[in-house]
């Protein structure tokens, strides 16, 4: 009989209860961009080093590292803590290069004349279509000949 009343006054009272979590007790989640010019890949979750983000199309997807590992923003992989590197990491721009200058000036075939000057493409090319072996006997020859 004495339980009779307690599960009366429970059930008179449910109504009343509200079981859902105040709004500010969540967490503020910001929703994960893909970052734009990077294409697809692995990328590491704001939030924690337990999760990352694949983007696939620009669209993320959540993915949790196995128990034990963390996401090592470097490599784009999930390894052990002492092996990760937290990220985001910011990424740091190239330097710029210049495209090299040439050094040797362009030949110009009509002031180039042997045995002076001789213009090839690449640099290859033995003038007068010799073969190489037959201008390494005259190279000897002529180091031979000198005094």
């Amino acid at each position: 009989m004495r339980q009779l009343p307690v599960c009366v006054i429970l059930c008179a009272l449910l109504p009343f209860v509200n079981c859902q979590r105040r709004s500010d007790d969540k967490k503020e989640e910001v929703e994960f961009v893909c970052p734009e010019g990077q294409g697809n890949g692995n990328f590491a979750d704001p939030a924690t080093c337990r999760r990352f983000y694949q983007c696939v199309d620009n669209y993320p997807y959540l993915n949790r590292c196995p128990s034990g590992l963390y996401f090592d923003d470097v490599n784009k992989l999930c390894t052990f803590k002492n092996e990760a590197r937290c990220g985001p990491l910011p990424t740091t721009v190239a330097p710029s290069t210049e495209p090299p200058q040439d050094l040797a000036q362009k030949c110009d075939t009509s002031k180039c004349v042997l045995p002076y000057c001789f213009c090839s493409r690449d640099g290859t090319i033995i003038p007068g279509g010799l073969d190489p072996e037959d201008v390494r006997r005259y190279k000897k020859q002529r180091r031979k000949a000198k005094p």
